[in-house]
Parts: structure tokens; C-alpha cells; sequence
């Protein structure tokens, strides 16, 4: 994982991954412009509500998974706004954001409860599947 800090150039609400490009000031002084992965636009607009979270010239911080080729193309981690909002973005299909807020204690707890209820709520649920129409 790395961290960057720059400035964003560019931002493209299109399927499958929104994109963010962010120009980032390199320690020699030169400007390496990064491409950033994000959830696609509607669960971005989902989970926060709208889309307005960052804008075209925005100063961003940026944690992030670099593409294992060498390019400037990665994984967006989290993301840090010019006000100080710090969202998180899903690793592997699931949001971040929700259990990065709670104890570890409570994650547990809660993934059990989760689990408990799942299959309480199956238990009780009719089958989803229609009988099949009897032939004569």
C-alpha cells in the first residue's frame, strides 16, 4: 500500500470503475499523473448519497494498491477530501466503511448477529422456488 498526495486532474463516472486521475508532486519535483480505480458511479452514489464527494482541482490524499506492472494505474484505498472526510472504498466486493468505524470486538459480534439472523430469517422464510406444474 502507498500513500500520495496531489491534486485531481480528471474524474469519469463510468461502468465497470468510476476513475480519478491525480497529478502527484514526485520528491525530485517532477508531476507523475496517477489513474485511480473507484467503485462504480452507482454504489459511489449508494453508500455516500451523491457524487459531489471530490472535484476537478481538489488537493486529495490517496492510499492506495499500485498496479503490480510498474504503471501509474491502482486500486484506490481510501481517499481523503480537501474537508477532512476520510471515506474508504471495498476491498474485494465489500464496503469498508462500516466495520472500519467499530472495535474489532464488535465486528465479530455483529458478523455473528449477522449470521444468527441469516439463517433465523431462512428458517422462517417460505421457499423462493415455485412447485413445478404437474404434466396431464
Amino acid at each position: 500500500m502507498k500513500a500520495k498526495c496531489g491534486v485531481v486532474t480528471r474524474i469519469e463516472w463510468a461502468n465497470p470503475h468510476a476513475r480519478l486521475w491525480v497529478d502527484v508532486k514526485n520528491d525530485d519535483g517532477t508531476v507523475s499523473g496517477w489513474e485511480m480505480e473507484l467503485p462504480p458511479p452507482n454504489a459511489l452514489k449508494r453508500e455516500l448519497g451523491s457524487l459531489e464527494f471530490v472535484k476537478q482541482g481538489d488537493q486529495v490524499s490517496v492510499n492506495l494498491w499500485p498496479a503490480k506492472d510498474g504503471s501509474r494505474l491502482a486500486h484506490t484505498l481510501t481517499l481523503t477530501t480537501p474537508d477532512g472526510r476520510v471515506m474508504a472504498f471495498p476491498r474485494y466486493g465489500r464496503w469498508m466503511t462500516a466495520v472500519a468505524k467499530w472495535p474489532a470486538s464488535r465486528q465479530r459480534v455483529s458478523a455473528a448477529l449477522s449470521a444468527a439472523e441469516a439463517s433465523a430469517t431462512a428458517a422462517r422464510a417460505p421457499s423462493m422456488i415455485p412447485p413445478r406444474p404437474k404434466k396431464g
